[in-house]
């Protein structure tokens, strides 16, 4: 059999390089309200899989393209030992799952699932090779499979595996690198400013921290949009940076690199016309904000400056520019060796942190969700980000997840930052 093949874009090869150093998965958990029958979920599952040919995911490195053969071949259903729930049972879990690699042996079995069981319902939680797949094409997947295992008559229409990018958008064309070169002195200058975050061990791995904002707690933190004139991304990035300030208070004393610098991770499917949900993948880019977050400034202050930077870097396509960086970043990073390539990235592009959020209604409307529905999500840091917040907005609550890599930041340090942004959220 002919395999149909397709190239992998610039956002997934940075996602095969980051692979290498440490795994990077992406943890979707959704709770369905319903008594949990293992057979049932196997049938649902093993149905959708099949249909849409997600199985036996094949890797050619060398040439940068990848397949799927469609061949029988079940996710994995792994059933925790605990019966009844509990939040520290379902986060040990979700932690581990950021650590387990997939094995990169062909044929790839890029997605596996977990539940834990609880009274009245059951946490089913789907991990993923993130090189495959972004969170939309995940959040449709767990839709689907709740609505048929509640016994909803639902059709799901075929995906389209291999979908056709405008590479002449995503990728470096002639116009695009003179935007890039034009940006460049700002970038440069921007990077120079950007406080390093120092490694306190060797130790790889990454740790997870969770917690919830009900809806009532964050109302206020919600209404500032409009008397603000800013966006709730901003707001987001506002209040991560406040809570990486007192965790970098020594900067403030260094003669250069005063600024924090936080990337925001931008859905490029509009920019690649590929806004049809059949269409599955990963399309993703990031622009980054950057601030010194002076002690005496005001939080709306914060906000409007980084409302500024964020309608520059829009009105500038910056997250498309930032391929460009990814293709340089992914020339360079062979030359380096050990520690140099250990620290590549926080010496050529320091962070502080990521943002990956999304709003749940759009995708999935309320009315099609079943009552004591609930949804979260984590994400595997990089080389490129020493922790990622991933927010997910579900019936006006938050679900928060932190991620955080254990070389720069111990659970004591990350769960004080994870606080210190529920304190600016809930203000």
């Amino acid at each position: 059999m002919v395999l149909k093949k397709s190239t992998l874009n610039t956002f997934q090869r940075s996602v095969l390089l980051w692979n290498d150093s440490s795994p990077y998965n992406a943890v979707h958990v959704v709770r369905i309200p319903f008594s949990f029958d293992l057979e049932k979920l196997k049938t649902v599952v093993d149905a959708y899989f099949f249909e849409n040919g997600l199985t036996s995911f094949h890797l050619d490195r060398q040439n940068h393209r990848f397949s799927y053969d469609g061949s029988p071949a079940s996710p994995p259903i792994h059933v925790l030992e605990e019966k009844t729930f509990t939040a520290e049972a379902l986060r040990n879990q979700i932690e581990n799952e950021l650590n387990t690699p997939f094995s990169e042996e062909a044929p790839i079995r890029p997605f596996r699932f977990f539940v834990l069981r609880e009274t009245g319902g059951f946490y089913l939680g789907l991990t993923y090779f993130h090189l495959v797949s972004g969170a939309d094409s995940i959040i449709h997947i767990l839709k689907y499979i709740t609505a048929r295992y509640s016994g909803a008559v639902v059709s799901s229409l075929p995906l389209e595996l291999y979908p056709r990018e405008r590479e002449k958008v995503l990728c470096a064309n002639f116009s695009q690198f003179l935007g890039w070169l034009k940006d460049f002195p700002a970038r440069a200058s921007r990077v120079r400013g950007a406080y390093r975050h120092r490694r306190h061990s060797e130790g790889e791995g990454c740790g997870y921290l969770y917690l919830k904002i009900g809806r009532d707690e964050w109302a206020s933190f919600r209404t500032r949009t409009q008397a603000w004139k800013v966006t709730m991304n901003d707001l987001f990035l506002a209040a991560i940076l406040k809570s990486f300030s007192p965790a970098a208070a020594e900067r403030h004393r260094l003669p250069k690199r005063k600024n924090l610098s936080v990337a925001c991770i931008v859905n490029t499917r509009k920019d690649a016309g590929l806004e049809d949900p059949r269409h599955f993948g990963l399309f993703l880019s990031a622009f980054f904000v950057s601030h010194e977050v002076p002690e005496e400034m005001t939080f709306e202050a914060l906000a409007r400056d980084v409302y500024r930077q964020t309608q520059e870097s829009k009105k500038q396509k910056r997250h498309l520019l930032f391929n460009i960086d990814q293709r340089l970043a992914q020339v360079l990073h062979p030359f380096y060796q050990g520690k140099h390539r250990q620290n590549f990235y926080s010496k050529h592009h320091p962070l502080s942190a990521g943002l990956t959020n999304v709003y749940l209604d759009p995708i999935w409307p309320a009315n099609e969700r079943p009552a004591g529905f609930d949804y979260f999500r984590a994400v595997s840091t990089s080389p490129a980000y020493p922790a990622v917040f991933s927010l997910t907005t579900v019936d006006g609550d938050l679900n928060v997840s932190l991620s955080y890599r254990r070389c720069f930041f111990d659970e004591k340090q990350a769960r004080a930052l994870l606080l210190r942004f529920r304190e600016e959220v809930c203000r």
